[in-house]
């Protein structure tokens, strides 16, 4: 189930949509410069922050959980997304036609190209197994995510980010970046061996 901070004092019309494994936090400097009136929902996302644990860990169970808690807040909304959230947005908005009057997606994606989901995949299973720890789990993930050329930068932030989830839930987030490779509604199907 997703959490849910609301902000303004207006309607909900902006539903904000952190990346993964980040939380709805990430949005707290915009809301301390949004006007009083616009109303905000920022979602913790499942397994994020402040929402509960999934113990399925589809990618396609998150979007409908999402889709039925994002329906629940009103017509004619405004999705922002950052990252996995930008991701969603358009998940989401097929998911819920006329319902989203527009998205802002920033540093946002359409899927990951296979090489990149098997890595998050086998990173899942070695986790799972104790293979890999969490002092090689930063590298491995921010060189998944940005290639070679990842800056300490970036890497520290992975870490960062890393470090604020827990063990369990790294795992299921990991495979769910795994699924991003499928296309369509193959979201259904198992994360890529």
């Amino acid at each position: 189930m997703t959490w849910q901070q609301r902000s303004g004092d207006g309607v909900v019309k902006y539903v904000f949509l952190h990346g993964t494994p980040s939380d709805g936090s990430v949005w707290s400097e915009v809301m301390a410069r949004r006007p009083a009136e616009a109303g905000c929902a920022l979602l913790d996302l499942p397994d994020h922050g402040r929402a509960r644990d999934e113990a399925q860990g589809s990618t396609a169970a998150l979007e409908a959980r999402v889709a039925a808690h994002v329906a629940e807040l009103g017509d004619e909304l405004v999705l922002v997304g950052h990252s996995y959230g930008a991701y969603l947005c358009g998940r989401l908005a097929a998911r819920l036609p006329g319902r989203i009057a527009r998205m802002v997606l920033i540093s946002g994606f359409a899927g990951l190209p296979a090489e990149r989901a098997l890595g998050f995949a086998q990173m899942a299973r070695q986790l799972e197994s104790g293979e890999l720890g969490d002092a090689e789990l930063a590298s491995d993930v921010a060189r998944t995510w940005y290639g070679p050329g990842v800056t300490p930068d970036e890497q520290r932030q992975v870490a960062l980010l890393l470090e604020q989830t827990g063990p369990e839930r790294r795992g299921r987030l990991l495979a769910r970046l795994a699924q991003l490779a499928l296309v369509g509604d193959a979201h259904e199907r198992p994360a890529i061996p």
